[in-house]
């Protein structure tokens, strides 16, 4: 049983999850009751960023392996008070959306252009559900273990061109002065990084914020002021690889820790907004990496066992857990006679003791830390590259080949992954795996051309999970809500109607204004995602 202090502390993840649930279908039951036309004074935002079916399977799955129960989320369909939906994901241009699109529909209740955050297709600003809210007296929060200013978070707050414009999206959390702000992306808070030289981390402190770089301050930050936590230089570490290493335990907080410290916080106001984003399962399932994803799905039901706490003791709190898009369509397999390998293969997810991004650096031969770029000044790029001679275009492709050509051999490759994943591949897969590292692998479907699809279906061998592809799907998506208005979440919904909802729970009239849906012969997307970032980090 959690005690108020007990809770309030926070603390591991484990240890919470494991003190706060010893019976986790008796806590599901016991979760917040609620009555229809009832609307909440708190709203928690959950997002598994990528999510797909597969990958809430197998992570219950893989839950009952290390924790000896499955997941809360799923736990929770048994509630009574508990309502269930699908949500339609689409964007304004396309069937498939991208993360800022996705969060955008949240945040402003339009489907707007991929790539864009909170602006309709003409450019014109829309108006952020945390403006709205916070104009209103709404405390609000954004926890994350992506950069702080990555596309899911910035959805509820920002206006801007580009999900890319990060330094503009940190000011722009600045002036709109949201009251806690954990993740990563530190970075983007540096003079050294920013092209305007400002010391953004100084003006938060000067605005009243407690600004935090590590688990530590964090578990005595006053509950008082504004707080600015940013635990790591780029994204945060993948649950599996911290697990694995005393000094990022040390130094960085689980997304249970950051959820529990941010609900002692907000739980002080009259009304609040939490959005809870476990976003490096989106990462990983770009990266075809099944064992991180399923981590950091598990993860994040560690956070949700510390949200369903809490609106135990606060019964008028709304809980709202979905995911923006699938990712890669993450399956287990069936193999061998009758299906009967897929078990005991599953098993083997026990022995992967590390994450894609760390064994591809030795794969690659790249070095353990690459120079940082300051931040991009794209119109200065552009006329750098157009500038450039042909002599010096043919110097930067042949520096380019050598360093595709200089991965790690069939029998380095063998010893690498075998020590990241217990899986001892044959000699031949060792070679096939090695072209694609030196990206001059072939595959009959062109999305699957790449090193991470090339190193996930090695890993398939072994585990038995595979993907479609390493992009985002047009899947339909569930939805969960327990506590008042959860009613509003059942059945088929669009992913625009949660603006709505949740204006209408603070009382608010406003809505902004719709487009047409666009057509595929109209305006290209803004620039998305560069995927090929998450090999590395």
């Amino acid at each position: 049983m959690i005690t108020r202090r007990g809770f309030l502390r926070g603390g591991s993840s484990l240890a919470l999850g494991a003190a706060a649930f010893p019976n986790i279908g008796r806590s599901v039951e016991q979760a917040g009751a609620s009555k229809p036309g009832q609307k909440p004074r708190r709203i928690i935002h959950i997002v598994s960023d990528g999510m797909s079916a597969g990958t809430l399977t197998c992570a219950d799955h893989l839950s009952q392996m290390l924790r000896g129960r499955g997941l809360t989320w799923l736990a929770l369909h048994n509630h009574p008070g508990a309502r269930t939906g699908w949500m339609n994901t689409r964007s304004l241009n396309s069937l498939v959306t991208d993360s800022s699109a996705a969060a955008s529909t949240w945040g402003s209740g339009v489907r707007i252009i991929n790539g864009v955050v909170n602006q309709a297709g003409d450019g014109t600003p829309l108006k952020t559900l945390y403006e709205l809210l916070g104009e209103t007296g709404w405390q609000r929060g954004l926890v994350t273990t992506t950069e702080i200013t990555h596309a899911t978070p910035a959805g509820f707050v920002a206006c801007v061109k580009s999900r890319d414009m990060a330094t503009t999206i940190a000011k722009q959390y600045l002036e709109r002065k949201v009251e806690v702000l954990l993740g990563g992306g530190q970075k983007f808070f540096d003079p050294a990084h920013r092209l305007d030289g400002r010391d953004l981390r100084a003006d938060y402190a000067a605005a009243g914020y407690v600004v935090m770089d590590d688990k530590s301050q964090l578990e005595k930050a006053p509950t008082g002021q504004r707080w600015l936590g940013l635990f790591s230089r780029s994204h945060l570490p993948y649950a599996l690889d911290q697990s694995g290493d005393p000094q990022l335990q040390a130094k960085v907080p689980t997304l249970a820790a950051m959820t529990s410290a941010a609900l002692r916080r907000l739980e002080g106001a009259s009304k609040f907004i939490l959005q809870v984003e476990g976003g490096r399962v989106d990462h990983a399932c770009h990266n075809n990496d099944a064992p991180a994803a399923l981590h950091d799905q598990i993860a994040l039901d560690e956070a949700i066992d510390v949200c369903v706490a809490f609106q135990k003791r606060e019964p008028d709190t709304l809980i709202v857990m979905t995911t923006d898009h699938g990712n890669g369509n993450l399956g287990l397999n069936g193999t061998g006679d009758s299906y009967g390998q897929s078990t005991w293969k599953f098993r083997n997810l026990k022995g992967v003791k590390s994450s894609f991004v760390k064994m591809l650096r030795p794969l690659k031969r790249k070095p353990g830390e690459e120079p940082e770029e300051k931040e991009k000044d794209e119109e200065a790029d552009k006329a750098k590259e157009k500038a450039k001679s042909s002599a010096e275009k043919e110097r930067e492709r042949i520096k380019k080949k050598k360093e595709e050509e200089n991965v790690a051999t069939p029998t380095e490759i063998i010893e690498i992954v075998a020590a990241g994943t217990g899986y001892q591949m044959p000699y031949r897969k060792a070679e096939l795996l090695r072209a694609y590292l030196s990206n001059v692998g072939e595959s009959l479907y062109d999305m699957r051309k790449a090193d991470v699809c090339a190193l996930g279906d090695v890993l398939a061998n072994h585990i038995s999970i595979g993907f479609t592809g390493n992009a985002h799907t047009g899947d339909h998506v569930p939805v969960l809500a327990v506590g008042p208005g959860a009613e509003h979440f059942a059945g088929y919904i669009q992913n625009t109607d949660i603006f709505g909802h949740y204006l209408d729970f603070a009382g608010l009239d406003f809505r902004n204004p719709q487009e047409p849906l666009i057509t595929p012969d109209g305006p290209e997307s803004a620039a998305v995602e560069n995927i090929s970032r998450y090999r590395y980090v």
